[in-house]
């Protein structure tokens, strides 16, 4: 299984989709964290609290949502006083695959996992944006419908609630965002606009009065809503290429059905399936791999031809330079044309092999007689016939 193992060690610490974290100090007061988050608001959702490198709890947007919900001066509150500190963590030695960093997070319905070195030092963090990311599972997403994975209970409210409402709503039903409209004559929510909890922060962070800010003058409009029989890899390009986490989904009408959210994206990656594509693709390696050993082989062997062809033609090649120089050496030392004559037929003969070589002499009316010749012993002389 080289290429699932080789696949695996890609998903290891040093290429598993680790972001570097925001950390603060368990002394900072809120108000500091909110101001954090709102610089970064595009690529971290939590800060991790450290102490010399120790991670000594988490704060997410979701904490400082109820926190707004109840109204409470975050200048007044420090970070160890709200922090969340049972941890769900993992080694960087233990996160061996991809399977086991999401499995995880299933397991315990979390959105960020605080990665630790074997001295409990922070390395990172994972979320489940670079999950997506790192696995970009098109073969999969591609083939899925938005209402397979759709929560289709969505928390709405009219555009006059105030911002401390809408906060309260997402504290009490654990979501990440309100959708803002109001029902048609059949009863059915159209959407006009959202609100979440990262627009919270934000609006947070500008210390805006939230009893006195109806939802409809902050929230996000127009609306993105997307088909449900469209596929989660479209819409996993859009929340990527938009940098959002959740869009609404509705009918041709503008109705609202439900929400789809990154997280109900990597529910949709089903481990197994996972699994199965890198047994596939194993196989398909071994097939490669036999292929290319078979084609070298092959090229190996119409090499070597080559070779031997170039080799036996460079010999021949010798034996002719070999054989003028040895006609030309006997002729030389040679006083006598007819013991010229008789050298160069026999070096020839030797040379190519031939039962018999002849030199003739042509006369003026045509006709031709033999002078010299080397044949071999079985064959009649021809010498002197015309």
């Amino acid at each position: 299984m080289e290429l699932k193992e080789s696949y695996l060690s890609c998903l290891q610490q040093s290429s598993l989709p680790i972001q570097n974290p925001l950390t603060v100090n368990k002394g900072m007061a809120l108000v500091d964290v909110v101001s954090l988050l709102n610089t970064n608001i595009n690529k971290h959702s939590c800060v991790l609290v450290e102490e010399k490198g120790q991670l000594l709890g988490l704060i997410t947007e979701r904490d400082l949502v109820k926190l707004a919900a109840n109204g409470q001066d975050l200048r007044e509150i420090t970070v160890d006083t709200v922090m969340t500190k049972n941890l769900i963590t993992m080694k960087a030695s233990e996160a061996k695959d991809i399977f086991t960093v999401i499995k995880k997070l299933r397991c315990h319905h979390s959105r960020n996992l605080p990665i630790l070195d074997n001295n409990n030092k922070i390395v990172g963090v994972v979320t489940v944006n670079s999950i997506l990311t790192f696995l970009k599972p098109a073969d999969i997403l591609k083939y899925r419908q938005i209402a397979e994975v759709m929560s289709k209970n969505v928390i709405y409210t009219d555009g006059h609630t105030s911002l401390t409402d809408i906060a309260k709503l997402m504290a009490t039903h654990k979501i990440s965002c309100v959708v803002i409209g109001e029902k048609n004559n059949n009863q059915q929510v159209i959407a006009r606009g959202i609100i979440t909890e990262r627009d919270i922060v934000r609006l947070h962070a500008q210390g805006l009065p939230f009893d006195e800010l109806q939802a409809q003058t902050v929230m996000s409009t127009p609306l993105k809503m997307v088909q449900p029989e469209e596929s989660l890899w479209s819409i996993q390009v859009h929340m990527q290429q938009h940098r959002i986490r959740r869009l609404a989904v509705g009918n041709s009408q503008g109705e609202l059905l439900g929400i789809v959210t990154e997280t109900d994206l990597v529910r949709a990656v089903d481990l197994t399936t996972l699994q199965n594509i890198v047994e596939i693709l194993q196989e398909e390696v071994e097939e490669l791999k036999d292929e290319k050993i078979k084609l070298l082989n092959r090229l190996n062997q119409e090499l070597q031809i080559e070779v031997n062809q170039s080799k036996t033609k460079l010999q021949a090649e010798q034996e002719k330079e070999h054989l003028l120089a040895s006609v030309a050496l006997r002729i030389r030392q040679s006083v006598s044309l007819q013991t010229i004559l008789q050298n160069t037929v026999t070096e020839v003969r030797q040379l190519l092999d031939n039962e018999r070589v002849v030199i003739s002499r042509y006369n003026c009316d045509g006709t031709h007689q033999v002078v010299v010749e080397s044949v071999n012993k079985c064959e009649l002389s021809l010498l002197g016939e015309t």
